[in-house]
């Protein structure tokens, strides 16, 4: 498993209640008997598509550890933003990749993890965004309008990769700049 998979995965399978949060949400889908059956997760600096990845895992693994749920269809739309829109081909080839595998394990017989009735497959979207700049600017207008509308926000290294850029050097301001800044005041 690649290391940002790894990474949030095992985040999101820690005792602590942000991760107890994003666990409960999870679980919601897989409980819900109308309407929301569909994970929207916001991925900033997402690059190739990790975050949605490990979201799904936890997911099937949820569901594995939790069966019965009274669910027909269950889907993680992710919207994975960067800087860089080269990762577009990136993200939909491993969309089409975890379909592909999804797929492959619910054909199986010898292996229940994922029944092709209610995983749906399919979900991750390139987006392009800049964090450094404030949510208000024109090439965050995508990222604005994700982030009125989802379930789960990850920032992975995206924070680490930009505290340079980001992170305030005079003390009578707040911390973060920009969109990260922005986000983490409109959260839930």
């Amino acid at each position: 498993m690649e290391t940002r998979i790894r990474y949030l995965h095992h985040l999101l399978m820690d005792d602590n209640e942000l991760s107890q949060s994003v666990r409960q949400t999870l679980l919601d889908c897989l409980n819900a008997k109308e309407g929301e059956r569909t994970v929207r997760v916001c991925s900033l600096g997402g690059g190739p598509g990790y975050d949605h990845v490990a979201i799904w895992m936890v997911l099937l693994l949820i569901f594995n550890l939790n069966k019965p749920f009274n669910v027909s269809k269950v889907m993680v739309q992710t919207d994975v933003f960067d800087l860089f829109g080269e990762w577009e081909e990136i993200v939909n080839a491993m969309d089409d990749s975890l379909a592909k595998t999804m797929e492959a394990m619910g054909d199986s017989e010898e292996n229940n993890l994922v029944n092709g009735t209610v995983f749906q497959s399919g979900g991750a979207r390139m987006k392009q965004c800049d964090i450094r700049e404030g949510l208000d600017r024109p090439i965050n207008n995508l990222l604005k309008k994700s982030i009125a509308d989802v379930n789960i926000i990850c920032f992975s290294f995206v924070i680490h990769e930009n505290s340079s850029i980001i992170l305030s050097k005079d003390e009578d301001d707040p911390l973060i700049q920009g969109a990260a800044r922005d986000i983490m005041e409109r959260a839930k």
